[in-house]
C-alpha cells in the first residue's frame, strides 16, 4: 500500500475551502490518473527485471477507481502461474539429434539462463514445453512451473521505483487539479 502526499492534501484543502466538493473532486481525480500511470510504469519496471512482455503484465491488473465519496484507488495484479516456456527457454524445441543438451531457462534478465539438469522437451499442443521426469514409469512427467506475473510484480526493488513515481505523479495530478477547480488552468 502507497500512502500519498499528506503536505500536498493540507494545502489543496486550505485552497479549496471555498469550493464546495472540490477537495474530494481534486483528490479523487489526481488519484485515477496516478493509477493509470501507475500501471504503465510497473509494467515497464517488471519488463527490465524479468523475461516478460509489458503486455501481460498490464492484462494481469485490475483497476478500482477513486470515487467522490470514497478516495481509495487500488491497481491489484491476478494471474495464473506460467510454464517456464513462457519465460525464457534454450532450445526452443527439441533437439534433433538424440544427444541430450541440458535445458536452459530463465526468469529474471540479471542472472542469465540456469541449466536444469533431467529436463527434456516433450512436444504438445501449444508447442514444446519443459518437463522433467518425477518418477520411473514412463508417464510420470511433471512440467517446469514458474513465477506467475503478480508474484514477480511484488519485487521489493519494482514497489520501490513505483512508490517514488507514484508520489511524483500523485504530487503533480493534485496541484493541477486544484488549480484547474480554481480556474487557473482551463
Amino acid at each position: 500500500m502507497i500512502e500519498l502526499g499528506a503536505d500536498i492534501r493540507r494545502e489543496a484543502a486550505r485552497a479549496l475551502a471555498h469550493v464546495k466538493g472540490g477537495f474530494n473532486q481534486a483528490v479523487s481525480r489526481s488519484l485515477n490518473r496516478t493509477i493509470d500511470s501507475l500501471k504503465s510504469a510497473a509494467a515497464r519496471e517488471t519488463k527490465q527485471r524479468y523475461f516478460v512482455s509489458v503486455g501481460e503484465v498490464k492484462k494481469s491488473f485490475a483497476l478500482r477507481k477513486s470515487t467522490l465519496n470514497s478516495l481509495n484507488a487500488e491497481l491489484i495484479s491476478r494471474g495464473r502461474r506460467k510454464s517456464l516456456k513462457d519465460y525464457k527457454l534454450t532450445p526452443k524445441a527439441a533437439p534433433k539429434h538424440r544427444k541430450r543438451d541440458y535445458v536452459k531457462g530463465a526468469v529474471k534478465r540479471e542472472g542469465g539462463l540456469k541449466p536444469l539438469p533431467g529436463a527434456f522437451l516433450v512436444k504438445g499442443r501449444n508447442g514444446y514445453r519443459p518437463v522433467y521426469r518425477t518418477g520411473r514409469g514412463r508417464y510420470d512427467l511433471k512440467g517446469l512451473a514458474s513465477p506467475a506475473v503478480p508474484q514477480i510484480v511484488k519485487n521489493e526493488d519494482t514497489l520501490k521505483a513505483l512508490e517514488q513515481d507514484a508520489e511524483q505523479v500523485f504530487n503533480k495530478r493534485m496541484t493541477h487539479e486544484v488549480l484547474r477547480l480554481l480556474g487557473a488552468v482551463p
